[in-house]
């Protein structure tokens, strides 16, 4: 026990002793470069350019009208909980067969059902079993 106190005590002895070395040496090095009242001075000209870049607000950029078309047609529409009724049912990354299949689900797995844009034949789907969003062919899923 003794011991432990002794040691605990020559770490923080050292630690003190780094601190104090380093710090004094960056402690010179800064005083150097400051005025002799330890203030800065600054011109009106820096002070209102100084403040004009802290109020400015961002430039937020014009969306066009086939951006804002696109937009709207990749919007997820939520439709509510799914069960999915088959076996082997292929999650997939896109609405597609041709997409990868991110895993099997089953007959009973339970998802969250959103749709892409109106005219779409796959639902964009989360996924509880494989804790992800995909697509599933729609005529898989049944509306609870």
């Amino acid at each position: 026990m003794f011991k432990r106190r002794i040691f605990s005590m020559m770490v923080i002895v050292a630690v003190l002793m780094f601190t104090l070395s380093f710090g004094a040496s960056a402690m010179a090095a800064s005083t150097e470069k400051m005025p002799a009242s330890g203030s800065v001075e600054l011109t009106n000209e820096e002070v209102t350019q100084f403040t004009q870049e802290e109020i400015s607000e961002p430039q937020q950029e014009e969306i066009s009208e086939p951006q804002q078309e696109e937009i709207l047609e990749r919007a997820l529409t939520y439709l509510g909980r799914g069960t999915i009724n088959a076996d082997g049912v292929h999650l997939r990354a896109g609405p597609g067969s041709s997409y990868t299949s991110l895993g099997l689900l089953y007959q009973g797995d339970s998802v969250i059902m959103y749709v892409e844009g109106t005219t779409s034949t796959w639902f964009h789907v989360y996924s509880y079993r494989h804790d992800c969003l995909g697509y599933v062919y729609r005529s898989y899923v049944d509306r609870d």
